[in-house]
């Protein structure tokens, strides 16, 4: 019964496209309700508002109505101008459907199959006529079967679905767009985040493919359609309540237009050291550097100088207390002391960009100079950013040395930093002999570490082993995220978020990079090396490297596959490199890269092949006693100095383990005793300490989950018991390690996974990674590779296409600190838009004047002709009058210049992006007239679309108009189009 009693609305309520709502049924944890609250929707001026206002009258309902219940679905049809309510749960799972016209609940007596009763499941209304339901659960099982109810003749019907099937799943959410059938997520026992579409004209199902990234896992989140788009918000992951909001664009009639990416940073960027506008110089070991005083002055050192120097602030001197690094003038040039020339370019890099790597990636001495220079310049987000780097640089070789920098150089938090890493890690530490200098210089410093080892486990953030730490760290990562300005606590940042990794889809020459699954990769200092692979047509040719470091594909040129050797020249050549080939297993061992066994020119190997990472150079090695037999889909590893092969499919599916010792030459079938794993192919292992661990794969008859360990001293395989959450049985993913945990990514257990999973190889603890935003799609036969404590995938195959994108996520490696503040470069900038402030160009717009800057402007290319070229009088002048122009546009044109953001409205930014020459402005204002494409609207989208050459926006705005001739031949804005372009009506006219 629809009252005035409730206290308050339901917060979750959204449907901008109509004019009133209703919200039935909760389960509230005390009672299962019935009661409806009924929600008046009004319109007002020219942009749609929502005015909720409950209800202030009672509606008698008849006698029938549904029971108390939760989990149902809940529609409305306007042809028949009611509600439809379906299923649910009442203490039993219920099928019932309910109409709810004029106020009064009718129970609705179907003809044909009725589905079974069900909660937590999809409804959808398609063309006014036909509810869709699909999936949920019945109380034993989860479902993914589909009915249609056809509202004219009150019948159910169950569809003969065609095509991949989704996985079986409950509280999930489905849309319909078009013709099609829309469904997101869901849990089938664990979360999901696949994206299936139903074609409804073919009762179709296929994989919805994207840009390779989609939302976290979740359930019991909820998604509607609006402007073309697929919006879902929150939900569950199964540890996690989610308050993400993500969509999903549809477009209109055609495809979106492609935007370009932002270019802000890189314009800026470009502007380090460069003459152009440049109104400050600063002398650096005797060096000139020019800038820029709009972007110098973000540092807050920087902006007192100039204030100073122009006499808006008196001096004060201990205002910074930077005596070592005070400049020896107050006006330009400015000498800069006590400061490298490569640590102040990291800083003018950072200030120009806001970037979170610098020009020269700084090691870690660098990273303490920079941070110290941070700390006194007073810049929060670069401090944040340095700590960060030296976060995840410290390391047992190089702890101590840190610790006694920090002391030195009085920076507090990095030495908290580094004491508590001491203390996780004392036993391996106190051995090292940077632990012995420190003693001899500073005994005080190993008595603060003694009495702080005794402290309680409640003092302790939380304990690490000494075998995560034991590496190396002499370089630091390339990139940060996003991130509170208090950085005094050590402690866990906030959770990793996937990436998409530079340049992923072209090599540096322009060439895109292959599509590909069945690949093989391996790392080698800062180089992930692939080879080979399936492109759908035939075996990927080039021997491909990335330089993880500058972010960069190449081919590697010593290699010529045996096939395209010309014809006359050295076939020795082909015994000496491997052929292009599938299936196959690349591994770093020393200084040498080993590719065993695969599948090539129809038939299995065990060719074994050595790639000299000094040279360049590939070898064939003779094969000896106790090669493995020819064979594809096998699992390898590196431990010491020995090349490990396990299983795999030689015309049976294998579990011999085969070491081939790099140092002997020579290979060995491994004698082993323990619980020996059953025969499998595609499985993973990875090495840890001095054991091997396999894991999943398939025996030819079912997909595998378990863990084996191999001890490669006691020659012992041994069953790993697992805890936690147990993963889902598959075949065909990637598992890298970093410190002591397995990380495995996607895979496929009949469908292709994408979930993120972490196996603690000390605790033998199974754990979902949490992550944040959006994750690769899901993939099988891709390859992972860790390096500096980023897990990297590539390629793969999602059941429907072979990929080529390349992510990756920055793990948990240790000590970490808050957040990096979130970067504050556009900010800054909006800041000086029609601002005095170091603006040396003035804008007559309507008679009013826009201050700005020249060295921003450019970035129009309309103004960098302006001010670049001397033959133009505007080059030598302060003022530009700007005729025909409107301020309210000229502003929002501004603003994207200082930010690369947009607020404004297209329909009248859109003409000048034009006349400015500003074609990513373009571009937005071009995919937005998409979303504002309407009754009203739409002849003027045509009108602007025709005549500024926007194809793919005139082809949807002439489509929505041939559909609603006429509706939009009454408006007054289709008028206004006739009258100012007749052959654009004469047009539309004969197309109908």
């Amino acid at each position: 019964q629809i009252t005035n009693s409730h206290t308050h609305l339901p917060q979750n309520i959204a449907n901008p496209n109509a004019n009133a709502a209703l919200y039935i049924g909760n389960d509230n944890d005390d009672v299962v309700s019935s009661d409806a609250i009924g929600i008046g929707i009004s319109a007002t001026g020219v942009g749609r508002q929502m005015q909720l206002q409950q209800i202030q009258r009672q509606v008698q309902m008849q006698m029938q109505m549904p029971s108390p219940r939760h989990s149902s679905s809940l529609l409305g049809c306007e042809t028949t101008n009611s509600l439809f309510l379906f299923g649910g749960f009442d203490g039993e799972y219920k099928n019932d459907l309910w109409e709810y016209k004029n106020s009064n609940w009718n129970r609705i007596l179907a003809k044909g199959k009725v589905p079974r009763a069900r909660y937590r499941m999809s409804c959808c209304l398609y063309q006014d006529n036909f509810i869709y339901v699909f999936g949920g659960h019945d109380g034993t099982r989860h479902l993914n079967d589909l009915f249609c109810f056809d509202i004219a003749s009150c019948t159910w019907t169950q569809i003969q679905q065609n095509g991949p099937l989704p996985m079986p799943r409950d509280s999930h959410t489905g849309v319909i767009y078009g013709n099609s059938l829309y469904i997101f997520g869901g849990s089938s026992g664990s979360a999901l985040n696949d994206f299936h579409e139903l074609n409804l004209v073919t009762n179709t199902w296929s994989a919805v493919l994207t840009d390779g990234m989609v939302p976290t896992m979740r359930f019991c989140h909820v998604g509607v359609v609006y402007d073309h788009s697929f919006y879902i918000f929150g939900g569950y992951d199964g540890v996690r309540r989610l308050n993400d909001f993500q969509c999903f664009w549809f477009g209109y009639g055609s495809k979106q237009k492609r935007i370009p990416p932002a270019s802000l940073v890189d314009d800026l960027f470009e502007l380090i050291e460069t003459p152009m506008f440049s109104d400050v110089v600063f002398i650096v070991e005797g060096k000139e550097i020019l800038a820029h005083r709009t972007l110098c002055a973000r540092c807050p050192y920087f902006k007192y100088l100039f204030e100073v120097e122009s006499g808006q602030k008196k001096e004060i001197n201990d205002f910074f207390d930077v005596k070592k690094f005070r400049s020896k003038t107050k006006q330009s040039p400015f000498v800069i002391e006590n400061v490298s020339y490569q640590i102040f370019m990291n800083l003018l890099h950072y200030l120009y960009s806001d970037r979170d790597k610098f020009g020269i990636l700084p090691t870690v001495t660098e990273s303490i100079k920079l941070y110290q220079l941070a700390v006194l310049y007073q810049i929060k987000r670069l401090q944040s950013i340095c700590l960060t780097i030296l976060a995840a640089s410290i390391a047992v070789d190089n702890v101590t040395w840190m610790l006694r920098a920090a002391d030195k150089r009085d920076l507090p938090d990095l030495r908290k930093m580094c004491l508590f890493f001491v203390k996780e890690n004392f036993d391996i530490v106190s051995t090292s002999k940077g632990f012995e200098e420190v003693g001899r210089e500073n005994v005080e410093l190993v008595f603060e570490i003694l009495r702080e080892r005794s402290s309680t486990e409640a003092d302790l953030s939380r304990k690490r082993t000494n075998s995560s730490r034991s590496r190396s760290k002499s370089d630091v990562p390339d990139s940060f995220d996003t991130l509170t300005s208090d950085i005094s606590d050590v402690q866990v940042c906030n959770l990793p978020r996937w990436k998409r990794v530079m340049n992923e889809d072209q090599y540096s020459n322009g060439k895109p990079l292959s599509l590909r699954s069945l690949h093989a990769s391996a790392t080698y200092k800062n180089y992930l090396y692939i080879f080979g692979g399936y492109d759908g047509k035939a075996r990927v040719q080039p021997f491909d490297l990335f330089d993880l470091k500058k972010k960069e594909w190449t081919v590697i040129k010593n290699y010529t596959p045996p096939n395209m050797i010309p014809q006359g020249e050295d076939h020795a050549l082909d015994l000496r490199q491997p052929a292009p080939r599938d299936r196959h297993t690349l591994t770093a061992v020393g200084a040498s890269l080993y590719l065993f066994g695969g599948y090539y020119r129809n038939s299995m190997t065990n060719e074994l092949f050595r790639f000299d990472l000094e040279s360049n150079r590939w070898s064939l090695i003779p094969s000896t006693m106790g090669t493995p037999t020819p064979r594809h889909s096998h699992s390898a590893a590196a431990l010491r100095e020995s090349l490990w092969i396990f299983g795999g499919y030689d015309g049976s599916y294998m579990n011999d383990l085969h070491e081939y010792n790099t140092m002997d030459q020579c290979w060995e079938r491994v004698p082993v005793t323990g619980s020996v794993p059953q025969e499998r192919y595609r499985a993973t292992m990875v090495a840890y300490e001095n054991r091997l661990y396999v894991f999943g794969g398939h025996d030819g008859m079912h997909h595998l989950s378990d863990v084996c360990a191999f001890d490669t001293d006691l020659k012992i395989w041994t069953l790993v018991r697992t805890s936690g959450k147990q993963p889902i049985p598959r075949d065909s993913h990637a598992a890298a390690v970093c410190g002591r945990v397995m990380y495995v990514f996607g895979g496929s257990s009949g469908t292709a996974l994408n979930d993120f999973l972490a196996l603690d190889l000390v605790t033998h603890t199974w754990s979902q990674v949490q992550t944040e935003g959006m994750v690769p799609t899901a993939r099988f036969c891709h390859v992972a590779e860790v390096y500096n404590c980023s897990l990297y995938i590539f390629g793969g195959y999602n059941g429907a296409k072979r990929l080529n994108d390349f992510n990756y996520v920055e793990l948990n490696n240790g000590i970490r600190v808050d957040e990096i503040p979130i970067s504050r470069l556009v900010p800054d900038l909006l800041e000086y838009v029609n601002n005095p402030s170091f603006a040396d160009i003035e804008f007559i717009v309507e008679d009013e004047v826009i201050r700005a800057h020249k060295i921003i402007c450019r970035r129009a290319p309309y103004f960098d002709a302006m001010f670049s070229r001397s033959n133009f009088i505007e080059s030598r002048q302060s003022k530009v009058n700007m005729k025909d122009i409107q301020i309210g546009p000229f502003l929002d044109i501004l603003r994207y210049l200082y930010s690369d953001e947009f607020h404004g409205d297209p329909l009248e930014v859109f003409e000048l992006a034009d006349r400015f020459g500003m074609e990513r402005l373009k571009a937005i204002c071009e995919s937005e007239m998409f979303s504002v494409i309407n009754l009203e609207t739409v002849a003027l989208v045509l009108y602007t679309a025709n005549i500024h050459s926007a194809n793919e926006l005139r082809n949807a705005a002439l489509k929505f108009i041939l559909d609603n001739f006429d509706a939009v031949s009454k408006t007054e804005a289709f008028e206004n189009v006739a009258r100012a372009d007749i052959e654009l009506v004469i047009e539309i006219l004969r197309l109908r």
